[in-house]
Parts: C-alpha cells; structure tokens; sequence
C-alpha cells in the first residue's frame, strides 16, 4: 500500500484483481455446492460429500466399480428404473457410473440403505463375479489371474483391462511400430520426432548405478539424457497432469535433434533410463489393486508388463549389491546426519518387526511390494524390502526374456571394470572401443559414493540382516544360477 499527499490508502492494481478474482472463485464454489444439492434429491449430504471425495479413486480401484455395477443391476430391478439409458452401451454404463450426478441421483433415495461408503463394500463383500443376467456389465478377474498381452495380425496390441488401466495414456500415445532404420525407438508425431529408451538401469540404489551410468554414456553412441525420471514408477502417477508422456519424452530431445539431420551415422545412437527405481519400486499398485483382495499373491501386473507392452525390445541392466551392505549404505545416504550405526540397528529391527507383522496378513510378494506399514500405516524406518532382489527379478523374468537381462554385482564391477565394460556395451549391442578407450573410461573417478561415514555397521546387525535375507539371496543365486549371488 502507498501513502499519497492526501494520506489515502491505495490499492495496488494488481492486488485488487487478485482479490476481485478470489472473491469470484469463492462465490462460485457456493453455487455450484448449492446447485449440487438443489438438483441432486438426496437427504443424506454427508453421504454425497464422502462420494465426492472417493470419485477420483473410483477411475483406479475395479472392486468397487463392480460394486456399483452391481448396486446398479440390482436397483434397475424394480417397478421404477432409475432411468430410460439403463440398456446404454457399456462405454456409456461406465461414463454414467463415474458421473457422480447420475448414481447418486438415482440411488440415495429415503429407502436407500447405502448411507456412506463403507455400506457399499458391505453391500457387495459377498460378490466374486457378476451373475449372467449381468452380463452387459464388465466383470473383474480374481487379483491373482494374470493375462498376458496378445499383439494381432494386423499389429495391434489386446491389453488386458486391469493392465490397461495402470497406464491408459502410455498404451494410447505409443504405437505399435517405430522408425524403421533406427536402432533407438522413436516415431513421428505431427512435425516432431518423440523418442523413449532403448535400455534401462533398471536397479538399484545404492548399487553402483550412477558410476555405471556415467561409464555407459562415456560411449559414443549413447546419448546423455537425465539419467534418474523416475517416470515410469512414480512421476507418471503422483505428478501426472505434468509429468506427462511428451515431456518424459523430453528427456531424449538430444537424439531426436540428431536424428532430424538425417545423418546415416546416427542411426544406431540409443538413449536410456537409468532410474534406480524401475525394476522394484512398484508400491503404487494399490493405486489399481484392493490390498485385501490381492494380499495372497500380491499385484497381479508390475512395471514390466507396462513397458513390455511398448517396449518389448528393451534392454534391461540390473546391479545389485550385497543387501546389508546395500542397505546401510541407503539409510546413511538418504538420511539425516543423526542417523548412526546404534539408530540404524535400533531400526532395522523395528522395520523387521513391521516385515514380519506383514507377514501375518499377506504373502512375501506382497509384502515385498508394500512400502508402507499396513498395521500402523506409516513408512517404514528403513528401506528393507529394496534388498528383496529375486521378487521383482522373477517378476520382470516373467516377461522379458531372459537374454534381454544382464545382472551385474557392485562388488565385481569395482574391481573389474575393464573386463566388464565392453560386455555391457555388447549386451546393449553397441560397437567395440578399444581397449584403451574402456580402461580410460573404467579410470575416470567414481561417481555418487556414500561419502558421510557413519563408522561400520554392528556385527549383530549384520548378523540379523544376513539371516533376513538369506532364503531370496538363494533364490536369487538359483534364478540366475550364479552363486556369487549368495555374497558368501
């Protein structure tokens, strides 16, 4: 505000227009909630409120849509149907059950005995698949059923419902053929280039990924790109109305350019995703799945399926590293300068405690994929289900093959790097350096060490973290029949 010589307050303008704009927005917001209740006859307004707030989760949880659906069926059997479009289309069924107006308005009537959320899964927890008087309605499979992606004659891929609807945009945007011509996948798209990964680092943190990143894009035939998205575990979903698909996308812009020269020189230049993330972060499956429903098997569908289906060539680099070491070095890195040998054994403990609790209720898988406590729904204190390695490399086995998947372990990559490096460049199908090209780059200073020293960790504690891991390190060892892999 600004004195004048008459000593009258101003106004800045642009403030005014602020608050003129607020002033519309919150009078606005009144009348549409005042319309909702004028023109919806429903008596219980806290149970409209609460279907409200539940809308947006009803696009990503199929059990309680089929619920509706039920509700639905079950309603238009009376002497007064709710309404003239009960025999619409299936798409129509379902754009009419997401309208929040439309179910509300027909069904939360004074004899209605759906009063709040819960009622409907009480109403429907007898239900496993709709009877065949039903039949127009889509039914759910049972969580644990897995259908495999079937691609047509004429190229078209035939996704799965439930898969389909983890990443609806993603298998819409991406076609089914790319550039011919070109190693790294890409396609036109109106006066643009798009491109997407040819590999991907696929795990995991604390393993060494970001030194063999940086000694993967030393090649010449690599592009840089921002090395860790995390697009396709979480930005994608928690940031999706930003993070989109064009602008993950983005990310490869620099191979795009080069392409766009028509140079025949840059036809085998790929690009990759090294998100430490990819190959076991997928605890936002309960975006998609019913905890409960699925906690016998856990997610039916993970990350792989999603990029199998559009990139059923990739390349997958997995580094692992032994889990107990992996793990302290993840709760020092990531944490805050506090955190000491004592506390990470004190919560090491406490987090297998959690595991174990977990246990009681769900199947190993499951509670793998879990990162949240489900008795007292909170995080756990450490990352302990990282380390899980044969669960989310069994998952991703079942749908790539097996020669599209390279494991490494930090431990032989440190010494040996030189012997290493030209078999990852060959498995990433990349031409030859010579020799004295990879041990330059095998030279160069290692990138993203833990560097805060905590002092060693407890031998009880890694006493305790040895035995934890034990049974899916043998699994591990026999998956890949190595048995380095038992960090013996």
């Amino acid at each position: 505000m600004i004195l004048n010589n008459n000593m009258r307050i101003q106004i800045p303008r642009r403030l005014f227009y602020m608050v003129a704009v607020l002033s519309l927005i919150v009078v606005l917001c009144i009348f549409h909630g005042t319309h909702v209740y004028e023109t919806v006859d429903i008596p219980n307004k806290r149970w409209l409120l609460e279907m409200r707030a539940k809308t947006s989760w009803l696009n990503n949880h199929p059990q309680p849509l089929k619920a509706l659906t039920y509700i639905r069926a079950k309603n238009s059997t009376s002497e007064e149907k709710p309404s003239n479009d009960y025999e619409s289309s299936d798409e129509e069924l379902w754009d009419n059950m997401l309208n929040l107006n439309y179910w509300t308005s027909s069904y939360a009537d004074e004899s209605s005995s759906i009063e709040s959320w819960q009622d409907i899964i009480n109403e429907t927890s007898h239900l496993t698949q709709l009877n065949k008087t039903e039949e127009e309605f889509s039914s759910i499979p049972e969580c644990h059923e897995r259908r495999p992606v079937v691609i047509t004659d004429d190229g078209q891929r035939q996704i799965p419902p439930e898969l389909y609807n983890m990443a609806p945009t993603i298998f819409e945007s991406v076609p089914t053929k790319f550039m011919e011509r070109i190693r790294n996948p890409c396609w036109r798209e109106e006066n643009d280039i798009l491109c997407l990964p040819a590999f991907f680092l696929a795990g995991f943190p604390k393993a060494g990924t970001t030194d063999l990143w940086a000694k993967i894009s030393a090649h010449p035939h690599v592009v840089r790109s921002v090395k860790e998205p995390h697009y396709w575990t979480r930005r994608r979903i928690d940031s999706a109305n930003y993070y989109t698909l064009r602008r993950y996308s983005d990310n490869y812009s620099g191979i795009s350019e080069l392409i766009k020269i028509n140079d025949t020189e840059k036809q085998n230049l790929i690009v990759g995703d090294g998100s430490a993330s990819t190959m076991w972060d997928n605890h936002r499956w309960r975006n998609y799945f019913d905890f409960d429903a699925c906690k016998d098997h856990g997610p039916p569908y993970v990350i792989a399926d999603i990029i199998h289906t559009i990139l059923p060539n990739s390349k997958i680099l997995v580094i692992l590293r032994n889990p107990t070491d992996r793990l302290y070095s993840d709760y020092i890195y990531f944490g805050s300068k506090l955190r000491t040998a004592e506390t990470f054994h004190n919560d090491v403990i406490e987090t297998i405690d959690w595991f174990n609790a977990c246990l009681q209720i769900a199947s190993h898988r499951t509670c793998a994929y879990s990162h949240i406590d489900e008795i007292n729904e909170k995080l756990p204190l450490v990352r302990l289900n990282i380390g899980l390695y044969s669960v989310y490399v069994r998952d991703w086995l079942k749908v790539f093959p097996r020669d599209q998947l390279m494991f490494l372990r930090l431990e032989d990559w440190h010494d040996m790097c030189p012997e290493i490096l030209p078999k990852v460049y060959t498995f990433l199908e990349l031409a030859s350096l010579p020799s004295s090209w990879t041990t330059k780059i095998c030279s160069l200073k290692q990138q993203n060490p833990t560097k805060r020293v905590a002092g060693p960790m407890f031998e009880k504690t890694r006493a305790i973290l040895d035995q934890f891991y034990l049974s899916t390190n043998q699994e591990l060892a026999a998956i890949l029949q190595d048995v380095k892999f038992l960090w013996k």
